[in-house]
Protein backbone atom coordinates (compact mmCIF):
# COMPACT_ATOMS: atom_id res chain seq x y z
CA UNK A 1 0.00 0.00 0.00
CA UNK A 2 2.89 2.77 1.03
CA UNK A 3 4.62 1.56 -2.26
CA UNK A 4 1.34 2.30 -4.20
CA UNK A 5 0.79 5.49 -2.47
CA UNK A 6 4.30 6.94 -3.19
CA UNK A 7 3.79 5.90 -6.63
CA UNK A 8 0.45 8.38 -6.81
CA UNK A 9 2.31 11.46 -5.21
CA UNK A 10 5.35 11.15 -7.60
CA UNK A 11 2.47 10.74 -10.55
CA UNK A 12 0.73 13.42 -9.24
CA UNK A 13 3.77 15.79 -8.98
CA UNK A 14 4.87 15.47 -12.40
CA UNK A 15 1.94 15.23 -14.03
CA UNK A 16 1.33 18.56 -12.12
CA UNK A 17 4.54 20.47 -12.90
CA UNK A 18 4.11 23.74 -15.14
CA UNK A 19 4.99 23.48 -18.78
CA UNK A 20 7.00 26.75 -18.15
CA UNK A 21 9.97 24.98 -16.45
CA UNK A 22 13.62 26.38 -16.63
CA UNK A 23 15.99 25.35 -19.05
CA UNK A 24 19.68 25.11 -18.85
CA UNK A 25 21.58 25.83 -21.84
CA UNK A 26 25.71 25.42 -22.24
CA UNK A 27 27.16 28.14 -23.95
CA UNK A 28 31.23 28.12 -22.77
CA UNK A 29 34.09 24.98 -23.04
CA UNK A 30 33.74 22.14 -20.87
CA UNK A 31 35.81 21.12 -17.66
CA UNK A 32 35.60 25.08 -16.76
CA UNK A 33 35.72 26.70 -12.51
CA UNK A 34 32.90 28.79 -12.47
CA UNK A 35 32.27 31.53 -9.60
CA UNK A 36 28.99 32.25 -7.93
CA UNK A 37 28.12 34.54 -5.11
CA UNK A 38 24.85 36.23 -4.28
CA UNK A 39 25.77 39.89 -3.12
CA UNK A 40 23.31 42.18 -4.91
CA UNK A 41 19.71 40.79 -5.30
CA UNK A 42 18.09 38.95 -7.38
CA UNK A 43 17.64 41.64 -10.28
CA UNK A 44 21.60 42.02 -10.54
CA UNK A 45 22.80 39.75 -13.33
CA UNK A 46 26.21 41.20 -13.40
CA UNK A 47 29.59 39.37 -12.90
CA UNK A 48 31.61 36.89 -15.65
CA UNK A 49 32.38 33.87 -13.14
CA UNK A 50 35.62 34.40 -12.50
CA UNK A 51 36.73 34.15 -9.00
CA UNK A 52 37.92 37.83 -8.71
CA UNK A 53 34.49 38.85 -10.58
CA UNK A 54 31.81 36.00 -9.62
CA UNK A 55 28.29 35.57 -11.12
CA UNK A 56 25.79 36.74 -8.79
CA UNK A 57 23.10 34.91 -9.78
CA UNK A 58 23.13 31.13 -9.99
CA UNK A 59 21.17 30.79 -12.68
CA UNK A 60 23.19 32.48 -14.82
CA UNK A 61 26.60 30.19 -14.04
CA UNK A 62 24.43 27.51 -14.77
CA UNK A 63 22.82 29.26 -17.89
CA UNK A 64 26.94 29.38 -18.77
CA UNK A 65 28.35 25.99 -17.91
CA UNK A 66 28.50 22.84 -20.30
CA UNK A 67 29.27 19.18 -18.90
CA UNK A 68 31.93 18.70 -16.74
CA UNK A 69 32.03 21.96 -15.26
CA UNK A 70 32.05 22.80 -11.67
CA UNK A 71 30.29 25.73 -10.07
CA UNK A 72 31.83 27.04 -7.05
CA UNK A 73 29.61 28.99 -4.34
CA UNK A 74 31.74 31.49 -2.72
CA UNK A 75 28.72 32.44 0.30
CA UNK A 76 26.01 31.82 -0.82
CA UNK A 77 23.65 31.71 -3.94
CA UNK A 78 19.36 31.78 -4.57
CA UNK A 79 17.50 30.25 -7.05
CA UNK A 80 13.78 31.98 -7.95
CA UNK A 81 12.21 30.71 -10.98
CA UNK A 82 11.32 33.19 -13.77
CA UNK A 83 7.80 34.38 -13.16
CA UNK A 84 8.29 34.23 -9.15
CA UNK A 85 5.51 32.09 -8.98
CA UNK A 86 7.85 29.07 -7.35
CA UNK A 87 5.84 26.33 -9.37
CA UNK A 88 8.33 25.99 -11.86
CA UNK A 89 11.65 23.44 -11.44
CA UNK A 90 15.07 23.87 -11.92
CA UNK A 91 15.92 21.05 -14.72
CA UNK A 92 19.10 20.07 -14.56
CA UNK A 93 20.53 18.77 -18.35
CA UNK A 94 24.00 18.86 -18.20
CA UNK A 95 26.86 16.91 -15.80
CA UNK A 96 27.71 19.53 -13.52
CA UNK A 97 29.01 19.61 -9.62
CA UNK A 98 27.84 22.46 -7.81
CA UNK A 99 30.26 22.69 -4.42
CA UNK A 100 30.26 25.11 -1.59
CA UNK A 101 33.89 26.96 -1.65
CA UNK A 102 36.31 25.36 0.77
CA UNK A 103 35.12 22.42 3.07
CA UNK A 104 32.57 24.76 4.92
CA UNK A 105 28.75 24.10 3.95
CA UNK A 106 27.56 26.85 1.85
CA UNK A 107 23.91 28.29 1.53
CA UNK A 108 22.17 27.43 -2.01
CA UNK A 109 18.31 28.70 -1.47
CA UNK A 110 15.75 27.92 -3.80
CA UNK A 111 12.36 28.55 -4.41
CA UNK A 112 12.15 26.90 -7.32
CA UNK A 113 9.36 23.74 -7.87
CA UNK A 114 12.11 21.20 -7.05
CA UNK A 115 15.25 20.02 -8.93
CA UNK A 116 14.52 17.26 -11.86
CA UNK A 117 18.35 16.34 -13.57
CA UNK A 118 18.45 15.38 -16.76
CA UNK A 119 21.91 14.47 -16.52
CA UNK A 120 24.28 13.04 -13.91
CA UNK A 121 24.98 16.07 -10.68
CA UNK A 122 26.57 16.39 -7.95
CA UNK A 123 26.54 18.94 -4.66
CA UNK A 124 29.18 18.94 -2.10
CA UNK A 125 29.57 20.98 0.51
CA UNK A 126 26.14 23.12 0.57
CA UNK A 127 23.36 23.55 2.36
CA UNK A 128 20.59 23.20 0.27
CA UNK A 129 17.14 25.37 0.93
CA UNK A 130 14.60 24.72 -0.28
CA UNK A 131 11.87 27.04 -0.10
CA UNK A 132 9.09 26.03 -1.66
CA UNK A 133 7.02 23.35 0.62
CA UNK A 134 5.00 21.48 -1.84
CA UNK A 135 7.86 20.54 -4.08
CA UNK A 136 10.81 20.45 -2.30
CA UNK A 137 12.67 17.32 -3.95
CA UNK A 138 15.15 16.02 -6.17
CA UNK A 139 14.36 13.36 -8.48
CA UNK A 140 17.16 11.77 -10.17
CA UNK A 141 15.14 10.28 -13.15
CA UNK A 142 17.91 7.60 -13.62
CA UNK A 143 20.76 9.90 -13.46
CA UNK A 144 23.70 9.61 -10.72
CA UNK A 145 23.01 12.08 -8.01
CA UNK A 146 26.25 12.48 -5.42
CA UNK A 147 25.55 14.58 -2.55
CA UNK A 148 28.50 14.82 -0.47
CA UNK A 149 28.28 16.85 2.89
CA UNK A 150 24.66 18.21 1.91
CA UNK A 151 22.54 19.42 4.24
CA UNK A 152 18.78 19.67 2.86
CA UNK A 153 16.12 21.82 4.78
CA UNK A 154 12.21 22.87 3.78
CA UNK A 155 10.45 25.67 4.56
CA UNK A 156 7.74 27.90 3.84
CA UNK A 157 7.93 31.44 2.96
Amino acid sequence: MNKYYNFLILLVLIVALPVNNVKVYAINQGGNTIYTDFRNGQNDNTGNGTLGNPYNLLSTALQNANDGDIIVILNEAFLNDVNGSGGAPLIIDKDLTIKGEGSQRRKLQTRMGGIILGANFKLENIELQFDNKVRDHIFANGHELILDNVVVNSSSR
